[in-house]
């Protein structure tokens, strides 16, 4: 957080303490809620509305990963809003599964959310790097744009949730038929797309995505 605390979409960690049992991080008030909760209080945000706050989502990731860090844990609930405003900007938070890369460097551990993370860390090598965070923020995009999680939960298996969550996730078919897809530019779509691509180095680039706005 120290090296990454400069950026406007990106909490600033104020000051640092630490006492025999706890420590303690002081981080700029953010008074505007999660992403979640503006998610959730309409459903899904208008395109109009998702735009600007995935331009922050990938600004913030595009810093992360020049800076060497993958974050490894992107969600609604880890982006906060400055302010109650409707042009607030956007703040990530929440590194405690990051990790500092070298170019070409690979991890093996399982970390993050289920529904945001990446098929390449379920797999059965679980090699991941940098691209892990380009795909849970195109499955954030997705449900800014339509209210659910992007994959097929197959109710016919006789697996419990985790299991099918998984499933899905490696199976890879994204829902773009369901409402309100087809009222959705092709232009969102495609982004979508390239961001949740299954083969990590066809995926974009976070530069690459913010190339898109």
């Amino acid at each position: 957080m120290m090296t990454l605390s400069d950026h406007p979409n990106i909490v600033k960690l104020k000051a640092f303490r630490e006492d025999e049992d706890f420590f303690y991080f002081i981080m700029e008030l953010c008074e505007g809620g999660e992403l979640f909760d503006r998610i959730e209080a309409k459903d899904y945000l208008t395109e109009a509305e998702a735009a600007p706050v995935a331009k922050m989502i990938a600004k913030a990731i595009c810093m992360c990963h020049v800076a060497g860090v993958i974050h490894r844990d992107l969600k609604p609930e880890n982006f906060l809003f400055l302010n109650n405003q409707k042009d607030s900007p956007l703040k990530l938070i929440d590194f405690g599964f990051s990790v500092f890369f070298k170019p070409n460097q690979r991890f093996s551990d399982i970390v993050g959310t289920l529904s945001y993370v990446a098929p390449e860390m379920l797999s059965q090598w679980k090699r991941h790097g940098p691209e892990v965070d380009i795909w849970s923020a195109g499955v954030i995009i997705y449900i800014m744009l339509c209210g659910h999680f992007p994959f097929y939960l197959d109710s016919d298996l006789d697996y419990d949730k985790t299991t099918q969550t998984t499933c899905a996730i490696l199976k890879g078919d994204i829902d773009f038929e369901t409402q309100p897809w087809p009222q959705i530019s092709e232009s969102a779509k495609s982004l979508i797309r390239q961001m949740l691509e299954r083969d990590p180095k066809k995926r974009l680039t976070a530069q690459q995505v913010l190339g898109n706005y």
